[in-house]
């Protein structure tokens, strides 16, 4: 296992600060709370950063990118993997902006860090072969940094061609994808969610639409449920708020107000035989909330 004092030597950090962060996390102890509420006995960590620390986010990027780098080093030594390797066409390299050639390197850096958010990451080929020797060689840089891929949290998705209707029959389904890396087996799903998108089998949106308006929704109508539960909301509502001349409460009333001239007339008129009935000289100040 490769100690992260050489990973810190080999990002360009002075010897003097390694020491520094080692004494630092030298003796770092723990207790955890059992489910009973009592807390269990202090035991020494010797893994793993500080939570909560300032410094600790910064170490995992500094430790996470040399084993990233590892990873992207010993995909562009092997033929299987560049041969189904699916990279992004955003974010050319400075190779290509020069006009030259991108080398395998460059194309393999450029996929894999196209696909990568904090420790959730994707990689994407053309091939079951492809994909399962990418998977094993990840697992097993991971291990020599001291990192385990979690099996359970690690899915396969097969996407499926589009499929252009010539005959009346259907297309068979294509076999199932069974995908092994270093001991582990990775079960194949038709969606899942990755970096809160909705990715499916077939590769469209309707259903990462139809999820995002009705969380969207679900949160307008928490700002006004009574309001947005209506079975007949109007075009336009007016909310009449009187404010009373003493320290009373203050009552809100929502009325359905006609617009246009017309609608200025009868407020005009009914305005005009309440005004002995006003509480206090304010009168009622309007505020318009407009639905359109």
């Amino acid at each position: 296992m490769i100690p992260y004092m050489e990973v810190l030597a080999r990002a360009g950090i002075p010897a003097k600060l390694i020491e520094v962060i080692r004494q630092f996390h030298d003796g770092m102890r723990a207790r955890v709370r059992m489910d009973d509420g009592e807390l269990s006995d202090w035991f020494f960590m010797t893994q793993g950063v500080r939570q909560g620390c300032v410094l600790s986010p910064l170490l995992f990027n500094i430790f996470f990118a040399e084993v990233l780098e590892v990873v992207v080093i010993r995909f562009s030594e092997d033929d299987v993997v560049l041969r189904s390797l699916v990279c992004l066409e955003e974010g050319k390299t400075e190779t290509e902006a020069g006009g030259g050639e991108e080398t395998p390197l460059d194309r393999v850096r450029r996929a894999v860090w196209g696909m990568l958010y904090a420790d959730d990451a994707g990689v994407v080929s053309r091939s079951a072969e492809g994909l399962a020797r990418m998977m094993t060689i990840i697992v097993e840089v991971f291990g020599e940094f001291g990192l385990t891929v979690s099996e359970k949290k690690t899915e396969t998705l097969l996407m499926r061609a589009k499929y252009k209707p010539t005959t009346t029959s259907q297309p068979a389904p294509p076999p199932p994808l069974t995908i092994e890396a270093a001991g582990q087996k990775y079960a194949q799903t038709t969606e899942f969610r990755y970096l809160g998108g909705l990715v499916n089998e077939h590769g469209d949106l309707p259903r990462e639409i139809s999820y995002r308006s009705r969380g969207a929704w679900a949160c307008l109508r928490g700002y006004g449920r009574d309001l947005f539960d209506r079975p007949q909301a109007p075009f336009r509502l007016k909310i009449l708020k009187k404010r009373p001349a003493d320290n009373e409460r203050s009552n809100e009333t929502t009325s359905h107000q006609p617009v246009g001239r017309e609608g200025r007339r009868r407020r005009t008129r009914r305005r005009g035989k309440k005004q002995t009935r006003r509480d206090g000289p304010s009168g009622a100040i309007r505020a318009g909330l407009n639905f359109f």
